[in-house]
C-alpha cells in the first residue's frame, strides 16, 4: 500500500471545516484593516479633508473590496474620531480645531507628567531606543509635505510612548494609547516650521538627559513648555 496517499479515516470531515472558516475570518479581518489603514492615511494626508463625505463605492473601488469590510472599517474610524456616521448621509470627515489641539496637549501633560513622577520614583533603566528615535527625528531637519509630517509625528508618538511604557503601569499605558487617533489628527494641523522642529528636537534631548538623572522638577517644566500651541 502506498502510504503517501493514505487518508486518515479516523478524522471526521467536520473537523476540517473550522480551519477553512478561520481562514475566511482572517481574510475578512485583513480586508477591513486594509480599508481602515487606507482611509485613515487619506484623511491624515488631506485626500479626504475635514468636512467632506467619503463615498463607500469610491473606497470599494480604490481598495478592491466589497461593502462589508468598508462599513466595518467606517465603524472603527468613527470610534477613533476620524469620521462621523450620519444617518442617510454617510461618512463625514471630522473637522479638527485648535481647541482640540489644546485639549490633546492638556491630556498628554496630565498623563506624561504622572509618568515622569513614577519614573523618577522607581528609577527604571532608560531604553536605548529613546536616543535612537530622537536621532531619527533630528535627521528630519524640515517637513516639506504631508507625508513627511506624518512620518515626523509617527516618530514623536513612538518616542513619547517609549517613555510612557517605562512606568510599567498597564492602565496608564492603555489610557495613553487611546489618545493615538486624536494625536494623529491634531498633529497634522501643527505648523511644522523649521524653528518648531528644532525646538522639538532640543526639548527631546533635554527630556532624555533629565530622564537619565531622574530630574522630576526639570521634566515637569520642560514638558509643560514642550506642549505649546503652534498651529
Amino acid at each position: 500500500m502506498n502510504e503517501d496517499v493514505t487518508l486518515d479515516k479516523t478524522t471526521p470531515a467536520s473537523e476540517e471545516k473550522p480551519l477553512a472558516m478561520k481562514a475566511g475570518k482572517r481574510a475578512h479581518a485583513s480586508a477591513r484593516d486594509v480599508v481602515y489603514d487606507f482611509v485613515r492615511k487619506a484623511i491624515l494626508l488631506g485626500t479626504y479633508p475635514g468636512g467632506t463625505f467619503i463615498e463607500e463605492e469610491e473606497v470599494c473601488s480604490k481598495v478592491g473590496v466589497s461593502r462589508t469590510p468598508v462599513r466595518e472599517a467606517f465603524n472603527r474610524l468613527h470610534a477613533d474620531k476620524y469620521i462621523e456616521l450620519l444617518p442617510r448621509k454617510g461618512a463625514l470627515v471630522r473637522q479638527v480645531s485648535v481647541k482640540e489641539l489644546e485639549g490633546m496637549y492638556q491630556a498628554r501633560l496630565m498623563v506624561e507628567g504622572t509618568v515622569f513622577e513614577i519614573i523618577c520614583q522607581n528609577r527604571p533603566s532608560i531604553p536605548p531606543e529613546i536616543g535612537a528615535t530622537i536621532e531619527k527625528m533630528r535627521q528630519l531637519k524640515e517637513v516639506r509635505n504631508p507625508e513627511e509630517q506624518l512620518t515626523f509625528i509617527g516618530l514623536d508618538w513612538h518616542l513619547h510612548s517609549l517613555i510612557v511604557e517605562m512606568c510599567e503601569n498597564d492602565v496608564i499605558i492603555d489610557m495613553y494609547k487611546s489618545l493615538r487617533s486624536r494625536y494623529d489628527r491634531v498633529g497634522m494641523i501643527v505648523d511644522m516650521s523649521k524653528d518648531h522642529i528644532e525646538k522639538v528636537y532640543r526639548d527631546h534631548v533635554a527630556i532624555a538627559g533629565m530622564l537619565q538623572s531622574y530630574d522630576a522638577e526639570g521634566l515637569r517644566k520642560t514638558l509643560a513648555d514642550h506642549f505649546t500651541i503652534n498651529a
